[in-house]
């Protein structure tokens, strides 16, 4: 969980950066830190929150 609140913040390192330089960045970002939180979410409890979401 650490290292998704680590890549979250990565985008403020690109604020001088060209414009869509700066949107692709931030998107990969935004979308590799979802998915270590839905993967370090996933660890703590054996399929407990896929059916809080309702998946299963």
């Amino acid at each position: 969980m650490l290292v998704a609140i680590i890549i979250a913040h990565l985008p403020a390192l690109w604020k001088k950066a060209p414009a869509p330089k700066r949107y692709r960045n931030t998107l990969i970002s935004i979308l590799l830190s979802l998915a270590l939180v839905a993967a370090g979410v996933s660890l703590l409890q054996p399929n407990r929150w896929l059916s809080v979401v309702g998946l299963f």
